[in-house]
């Protein structure tokens, strides 16, 4: 639009995904690893032609927001990387009911120190597990596999197993 924004550019930008929008455009996804709940996720919305058109806080009130990743249902899961951390999933595009509206998902189970999340479509599409891989054991993963039919909101109601 050619305007600034009000609000600074994050500081500390890690993660990141791009999602097309429901209505047109897409929008570039960035965690804050900032520590004291002063983190969170931030989205740059562009429209077709790569204009930038609007930028806002996602998430806010968490810390170190590392990795994370995209869903393929076009959401974000930010992951709080210190030892009380959890995993949050948020929805970028203004079209859908759950934007604005970030959810902590089962992934962070009772806390942890959490990097990097992997989404993977397996079966056609019908499968979708999640790993949340920890920053003090990397070879220790927490998933998560929602049944079939459900997509948005069940990550933040089914428990998590995990193994080492």
């Amino acid at each position: 639009s050619g305007d600034k924004s009000s609000l600074p550019f994050h500081s500390s930008p890690d993660g990141a995904a791009v999602f097309p929008w429901t209505n047109g455009g897409y929008v570039y996804v960035s965690n804050s690893e900032v520590q004291d709940k002063r983190g969170g996720v931030y989205g740059v919305y562009m429209d077709d032609d790569g204009n930038v058109v609007d930028y806002k806080q996602l998430l806010s009130g968490t810390t170190r927001n590392c990795s994370g990743g995209a869903t393929p249902w076009h959401t974000y899961v930010s992951c709080e990387e210190y030892g009380s951390g959890q995993c949050y999933q948020v929805d970028p595009d203004p079209a859908s009911e759950h934007h604005l509206l970030p959810e902590k998902t089962v992934l962070g189970g009772k806390g942890g120190n959490y990097e990097a999340v992997v989404s993977a479509l397996l079966s056609g599409g019908l499968h979708i597990t999640q790993f949340a891989c920890t920053a003090d054991d990397p070879f220790f993963l927490t998933f998560f596999t929602p049944f079939p039919h459900q997509r948005h909101a069940t990550i933040g109601i089914h428990q998590s197993q995990s193994f080492s």
